[in-house]
């Protein structure tokens, strides 16, 4: 059985002084007050990433709004196969860029299912394929040899053609009439 990684939350509860007491105590209520960091923006190989928090205020209205982190994200899976075709990618980094995709993906698909009109989203087959290379891309992270991500030969092939789908099929949706936004 293989380890997961934990991650924990830490939330420290606001004190308060207790009466006639000069040290503070922990009250119940403050751990409702309390919230966690807001997401921050990330940086991976000195390019920023973002990731996007699925509760942003903002509604999206069509898929052209979200085409940027649609573009963003193929970056990142870009990079990510030439690395695994490379046989050089520390392990550690291919994981966390991995997880980093998937997050990023998930982000996408919450912001998606918020566009009202249904004709207005991005279309199911690209998001059925970028769901497929991010199964790839864990699977990728999971072949490493010592320090480094070596990946077999079909699992290599499988990549580069998932790959090649999903840049072909957002090619297409920047190129429909009304993407733009």
């Amino acid at each position: 059985m293989r380890s997961r990684p934990l991650m924990l939350w830490i939330l420290l509860p606001a004190t308060v002084p207790a009466a006639g007491s000069a040290t503070p105590s922990i009250t119940h209520d403050s751990f409702a007050t309390r919230r966690p960091p807001a997401i921050q923006p990330v940086s991976v190989d000195a390019r920023p990433y973002t990731v996007l928090a699925a509760d942003s205020g903002e509604t999206p209205v069509s898929a052209g709004q979200l085409l940027p982190e649609m573009e963003e994200l193929n970056r990142l899976s870009e990079k990510l196969v030439q690395d695994a075709r490379s046989g050089e990618a520390h392990a550690a980094a291919f994981r966390i860029e991995s997880t980093l995709y998937r997050e990023g993906l998930r982000a996408l698909m919450l912001n998606n299912d918020r566009i009202t009109p249904q004709e207005a989203r991005i279309p199911q087959v690209l998001l059925l394929a970028m769901v497929r290379l991010s199964a790839l891309l864990h699977a990728a992270a999971e072949c490493k040899t010592g320090r480094y991500i070596v990946c077999p030969p079909e699992l290599m092939s499988r990549l580069r053609a998932q790959q090649a789908t999903v840049s072909g099929q957002l090619e297409k949706l920047g190129s429909l009439p009304g993407s733009s936004g």
